[in-house]
C-alpha cells in the first residue's frame, strides 16, 4: 500500500467481515429501525404475556424480567444481522477477489466483471467500528461499501484512509 494519499486493497470477504458491516449499520447507520422497532414490540408482548402466565404459575417476576431482557440482548446483537450479513457473504464471496482504491478524486472498486469508478461527491458517510468501514452512497442509502480494516498492511494506513474519506466528506 502506498504511504501517500492513494489507497489501494485487495481482498476476498470473510463471513466476519459481513456480519460486522450489517452489525455497524444496524447500529449507527438507522436503515434498520423498523426491525428494531418490532423487536422492540415482541419484546414487551412476550413480557406482558409472561406476566400474564407467570402470575398464575407463582413465579417471581423479578428474576424473569432481567433475564428477557438478557436474551432479547442477544438475539438483537447476534440474530439480527446474521441471516442478511450470510446471504451477503454467499453472494461476495462467488468472486474471487475485490480490488478497492481510493484517491484525491474519489475510489473505485472491481471484481470481475465489475468495474466502478465514482466521485467523493457520490458518498454520503462513513461509519467506523474497530473492524470495518462502511462506506454508504447518496443515490441508495441502504447499499454501503464494505471496506474491512484487517486488509490494510499498517495501522497509519488506516489512519491516512480516514483521513482522505473525511477530507472529501465533511
Amino acid at each position: 500500500m502506498d504511504s501517500g494519499r492513494e489507497i489501494n486493497l485487495r481482498f476476498k470477504y470473510r463471513l466476519s467481515d459481513t456480519i460486522r458491516g450489517r452489525r455497524l449499520d444496524n447500529l449507527k447507520g438507522g436503515h434498520d429501525n423498523i426491525i428494531k422497532l418490532f423487536s422492540i414490540i415482541v419484546f414487551i408482548h412476550s413480557c406482558y404475556f409472561l406476566y400474564t402466565y407467570l402470575e398464575r404459575q407463582l413465579i417471581d417476576l423479578r428474576l424473569v424480567i432481567p433475564i428477557l431482557a438478557i436474551l432479547s440482548v442477544i438475539a438483537f446483537w447476534f440474530g439480527i444481522p446474521f441471516p442478511s450479513a450470510l446471504e451477503d457473504y454467499l453472494r461476495k464471496n462467488t468472486e474471487p477477489e475485490y480490488e478497492f482504491a481510493f484517491d484525491e478524486t474519489g475510489a473505485s472498486y472491481k471484481s470481475p466483471g465489475i468495474d466502478v469508478k465514482v466521485t467523493w461527491s457520490n458518498f454520503e458517510k462513513i461509519l467506523e467500528s474497530e473492524h470495518v468501514f462502511l462506506l454508504f452512497l447518496k443515490e441508495q442509502p441502504n447499499n454501503y461499501w464494505l471496506i474491512p480494516k484487517r486488509y490494510f498492511s499498517r495501522v497509519e494506513d488506516i489512519t491516512v484512509f480516514r483521513e482522505l474519506v473525511n477530507s472529501h466528506l465533511s
